[in-house]
C-alpha cells in the first residue's frame, strides 16, 4: 500500500477546502515527480485526472495534453468500479490500456489525501509474473516508504547534513549496497573539471575517502551524465585508469550513477555500489535513484537559498534580505498585480462612461466648425477640438492596455 509518510507530505497543513498540497513550498506536481512509479491525482468528484508524472506519461505512452481532465476510466480497459470506495487506502488489479490498445495489467495503489479531501493518489505497478514476486513488492513498498521518509524529514528540520546521512544510510539499507555518496561537479583552477566528495555514507568500518575524482569530458561516463542518463558499470569496465585504480582501491565492483542538474547545468551525481560483488542493476533500482535525485535537488535550492539568506543577516545588508524573502516579495508581487488589474478594470469601465459625452461635444464642435464664426470663436473650437481629440486617444490607450 501506499505508505502513510507521502500522503503525510502532499497533506501538509492542506485544507479540505482547496485541497492544496504543499510541504516547505514543495507543489503537488513536484512531490509527484519524486514517486518512481506512474502516479497521478485523481479528482473523485468526476474521476478526472488533475496531474501525473512523468512515468505515468510513459506508462500510458500518451502526450499530457490526452490525458490530463479526462477520466481516468477512459484509460481502464474495463468500466468495472469496484475498489473504488476511497474510504481508506486500499489495493486493487485493474487492466489499463495505453497509445497502442494494449492491455496492461496493473496493480492499483491509492489512498484519499484526507479523510475529506476530493482528490485521491494512485499509483500504478506493472504486475508482470516478476513483479509478482513477494521479494519485488516488498522492495517497491521499501523504495516508496523511502522517499515518503525523505521528504518529511528534510521538509522538516534546518539539520541538512544529519538528515542526509540518515537517508543515505536508508538508501544503503534498502538497495543493499555498501556505500552511497554524492559529488559536486566544478570547475577547478586549471581549468578542468573535478567531482568534489559532499557526503558520503559507507557501510564498511573504513570510511571510503575518494574526495576527489578528476573528470575527462570526452569519456563515455561524462557525456552519459550530460545527456541526463544514468551510468552504470563494472569497475574492471572502466577506460579511465586513474579512476579504476580508486575504485578497485576501495574495493567497488559494481556501481551506479544519477546527475543532478541545477538550472539546466550539470551539477553533480548521485551514487551507490556494492563492494561485495559485480551486480546488474535493476530498471526499479535506477527509478528509485532518479527520484531519489530530484528530491536533493528541490532540498539543494531550498538549503542555498537558506545560506545566502543567513549570510546577508549576518552582513547586515537589510536590502538584501527583503530581496532574498522569495515568498514575500512573489505575495507583494501579486497583490501588486491584482491591485493594477483591479485599476485597468476601473479604468476601462470608466472610460465606457466618459467616451459618450465626450463623442457628443466632438460632435457638436465638429457641426459649429462647419458654420461662420467669429475668429476668437473659431480659435476657441479648435482648441476644445484639440484637447477633445488628445482625451479620446488617452482613452483609448487605457483600454487597450486594460484589456492585454
Amino acid at each position: 500500500m501506499i505508505n502513510d509518510d507521502i500522503t503525510t507530505a502532499m497533506t501538509s497543513k492542506s485544507s479540505s477546502k482547496s485541497d492544496t498540497a504543499f510541504t516547505t513550498g514543495l507543489k503537488r506536481q513536484e512531490l509527484l515527480n519524486f514517486i518512481a512509479f506512474p502516479a497521478l491525482l485523481i479528482d473523485l468528484n468526476n474521476r478526472s485526472i488533475i496531474s501525473l508524472n512523468r512515468e505515468a506519461l510513459d506508462f500510458y505512452g500518451f502526450r499530457e495534453n490526452d490525458i490530463k481532465g479526462k477520466s481516468i476510466d477512459d484509460f481502464r480497459f474495463s468500466r468495472d468500479t469496484s475498489g473504488w470506495n476511497l474510504s481508506s487506502t486500499d489495493v486493487t488489479f485493474a487492466h489499463h490500456q495505453n497509445a497502442d490498445g494494449k492491455k496492461v495489467s496493473v496493480l492499483e495503489k491509492w489512498k484519499k489525501l484526507s479523510a475529506d479531501s476530493s482528490i485521491a493518489l494512485l499509483q500504478l505497478t506493472d504486475v508482470s509474473e516478476q513483479l509478482l514476486q513477494d521479494e519485488l513488492l516488498e522492495k517497491n513498498r521499501a523504495f516508496v516508504d523511502v522517499l515518503g521518509c525523505a521528504i518529511r524529514n528534510l521538509s522538516r528540520s534546518n539539520q541538512w547534513e544529519p538528515q542526509l546521512q540518515r537517508l543515505f544510510k536508508r538508501i544503503g539499507q534498502t538497495l543493499e549496497v555498501q556505500s552511497v555518496y554524492y559529488y559536486d561537479i566544478e570547475l577547478n583552477e586549471e581549468g578542468s573539471l573535478s567531482a568534489l566528495k559532499h557526503e558520503m555514507w559507507s557501510k564498511r568500518e573504513v570510511q571510503d575517502d575518494i574526495s576527489v575524482i578528476p573528470i575527462d569530458i570526452d569519456t563515455p561516463f561524462y557525456q552519459k551524465l550530460l545527456s541526463g542518463n544514468p551510468f552504470k558499470a563494472d569497475t574492471d569496465a572502466i577506460n579511465s585508469t586513474i579512476i579504476r585504480e580508486l575504485l578497485t582501491a576501495y574495493e567497488v565492483y559494481s556501481f551506479l550513477i544519477y546527475p543532478i542538474f541545477r538550472n539546466s547545468q550539470l551539477n553533480g551525481f548521485l551514487g551507490i555500489a556494492d563492494c561485495e560483488k559485480k551486480r546488474r542493476w535493476t530498471l526499479d533500482e535506477v527509478r528509485f535513484l532518479k527520484s531519489i535525485s530530484r528530491l536533493l535537488i528541490g532540498f539543494i535550492k531550498v538549503k542555498r537559498f537558506d545560506l545566502i539568506k543567513n549570510d546577508q543577516v549576518e552582513r547586515g545588508e537589510k536590502n538584501d534580505q527583503l530581496e532574498l524573502k522569495g515568498n514575500i516579495a512573489t505575495s507583494e508581487m501579486e497583490t501588486h498585480e491584482s491591485i493594477l488589474n483591479r485599476l485597468n478594470e476601473v479604468a476601462w469601465l470608466q472610460s465606457h462612461v466618459v467616451r459618450p459625452p465626450l463623442a457628443r461635444i466632438m460632435g457638436l464642435v465638429g457641426l459649429l466648425q462647419n458654420k461662420e464664426v467669429e475668429v476668437d470663436q473659431e480659435k476657441l473650437l479648435s482648441e476644445i477640438s484639440k484637447s477633445a481629440g488628445e482625451l479620446d486617444r488617452v482613452i483609448n490607450e487605457v483600454v487597450r492596455k486594460s484589456e492585454n
